[in-house]
């Protein structure tokens, strides 16, 4: 027999509450090293909410005819206006994303290079730490990585709301031209 800790699961909001936690202590610190630890930790968790979130909804409903996971396609649609979305035809637990827009684009491509490249590369472009902490290594031309994470997180709150509309029927919400005039 079986026997399962149902406490050990994770709810869908983990992977948010673990960046603001992440972004919340890099806030706070001013030692490089451990502002760049956190930030890749932030980075890493911020991927994985996106993953996972694309991954949910395309497994999410069940055919009823067929017993298979099926994407939920009005949840898949919400998380696709932040991220791109391909499902394994064969294997509908297989999916893949990529960003090719905005911040989440830049996400993506720091997360990449942070994996399997190199370490982030951290300069103090001034003396307001943590906040003049900038990712490169040419002066003047750094990306302020509070500032984007702070963009970052805004995107993963924007898809939370979304889902939790989605999971309470209200998404998408209707159009203003088909609201009645005293709504």
């Amino acid at each position: 027999m079986l026997t399962v800790d149902v406490s050990s699961a994770a709810a869908q909001d983990y992977k948010a509450d673990e960046c603001r936690f992440f972004l919340e202590l890099a806030r706070a610190q001013t030692d490089r090293s451990r502002f760049r630890w956190l930030v890749s930790a932030f980075l890493s968790a911020a991927y994985s909410f996106f993953d996972q979130a694309a991954y949910w909804a395309c497994i999410s409903q069940v055919d009823e005819s067929t017993g298979e996971d099926t994407a939920d396609e009005i949840l898949l649609s919400a998380v696709r206006e932040h991220i791109d979305v391909t499902q394994n035809k064969k294997y509908a637990s297989y999916v893949k994303t990529t960003a090719s827009r905005g911040v989440l684009q830049q996400l993506y491509e720091i997360r990449q290079q942070n994996t399997h490249r190199s370490s982030l590369s951290i300069m103090c472009a001034g003396e307001s730490l943590p906040d003049d902490f900038h990712l490169g290594w040419e002066l003047g031309k750094g990306l302020p990585l509070l500032e984007f994470c702070d963009e970052v997180m805004t995107e993963i709150e924007q898809l939370r709301f979304k889902r939790e509309a989605c999971e309470a029927e209200a998404w998408p919400p209707p159009r203003s031209d088909s609201l009645p005039d005293d709504a």
